[in-house]
């Protein structure tokens, strides 16, 4: 399951792995990331997806001029399409993958970053078939076993997404990962780049504290803006947000990204669990229907001058960024002379009409 979709953030995903591990009781945790992600992505094999997905080859060939390595392996780093072909890349050669291989032990990942729940008898072998599946696809692993695996039962904790992560009686408790900290060392040194390094700094530091959400109730705010403080300093800045400033980022944080995730979450598990009223497949038939009429009402003479082709019918409905709305796109390709048909289609969680347009043009294009 991937998380860098719109509508998918970290936050999202951690409450996504402690919702899981509450409700199925795995605690045994992996957490790997993918060696050099995006100089490793075979192109050849990307392009392939690609052509797949999208039914252009000059779309195609100009996706490739502008993302991929000139050297014929792996994507521009830095390039705006990057993230987007890694996340089709893996979905389509790990993610979908392993859903269908080890459906009772999801893999979450969000980019390059890796995380799969397990109970303690099975994690090793999860962990085996994990490498063995990343190295086929030319992706491997950064880590090993003794480093990548994590029982939190025992109070062993997992750093994934810039969070050191320990179990709790409510579920989990998350501080601020090193690896976190050194990122924020690392973007304050690259201020200086900026044409006013002391403005950049500030919206660095501002940034960061954003994205903290799910950490705020398990750290002391004097704590880490003591520490922020530090790094500023060190880094050769002195004038910095104020610790109010910090407090009250931090804290809108975590009530709209992380106290959200987790309810969205449990949103989400309780819709797919239900009839899926927002499917695109409920609406294979009425279009049917509607095409036989107005196939019906047709006169004799077009049927006779016009050859009779393929006809494709689209659905979509999204704008459902709200909790717990749901979108979908569907299509029904109904051949002209056999009468044959072929649909397809799939509800979405927090989409745009747009995208769901979008996907059944594409998807009902692919059918012909």
């Amino acid at each position: 399951m991937g998380f860098r979709n719109p509508g998918y953030s970290r936050e999202f995903a951690l409450a996504t792995a402690e919702h899981w591990a509450l409700n199925h009781n795995q605690w045994s945790w992996i957490s790997e990331d993918l060696r050099d992600a995006f100089e490793n992505v075979p192109t050849g094999r990307l392009s392939q997806a690609l052509r797949r997905m999208i039914p252009s080859d000059e779309i195609c060939d100009f996706i490739s001029r502008i993302a991929f390595n000139p050297s014929g392996r792996g994507l521009r780093q830095g390039g705006p399409l990057s993230p987007a072909l890694l996340n089709v890349y893996l979905h389509g050669t790990l993610d979908r993958w392993w859903q269908q291989t080890y459906p009772r032990n999801p893999l979450l990942r969000v980019a390059d970053d890796l995380l799969i729940l397990a109970e303690p008898d099975e994690v090793q072998s999860l962990y085996s078939a994990l490498q063995q599946r990343t190295v086929s696809i030319g992706m491997p692993l950064k880590g090993r076993p003794r480093s990548s695996i994590r029982d939190l039962a025992t109070g062993q904790s997992v750093d994934w997404l810039g969070y050191q992560i320990h179990r709790n009686d409510s579920g989990l408790q998350t501080s601020i990962s090193q690896k976190s900290w050194d990122k924020l060392e690392d973007n304050l040194n690259l201020a200086w780049e900026s044409p006013i390094p002391t403005l950049a700094a500030n919206d660095i530091i501002r940034g960061w504290i954003s994205q903290q959400g799910a950490t705020y109730r398990e750290s002391k705010v004097s704590d880490v803006y003591r520490e922020i403080s530090r790094l500023a300093l060190q880094c050769g800045f002195q004038e910095i947000p104020t610790s109010q400033e910090v407090a009250y980022l931090w804290s809108t944080a975590y009530d709209r990204d992380w106290l959200q995730a987790r309810r969205d979450v449990v949103e989400r598990c309780r819709l797919e669990t239900m009839p899926a009223d927002g499917s695109a497949r409920q609406h294979s038939e009425p279009a049917a229907v509607s095409r036989r009429s107005s196939v019906a009402n047709a006169t004799s003479n077009y049927s006779q001058l016009a050859p009779r082709r393929r006809e494709v019918f689209l659905y979509c409905d999204g704008s459902c960024l709200s909790c717990g709305r749901v979108g979908a796109w569907g299509f029904l390709s109904i051949d002209g002379e056999t009468s044959h048909q072929i649909s397809n289609g799939q509800a979405c969680f927090d989409t745009t009409n747009n995208r769901m347009e979008l996907m059944a043009v594409i998807q009902g294009l692919s059918s012909l």
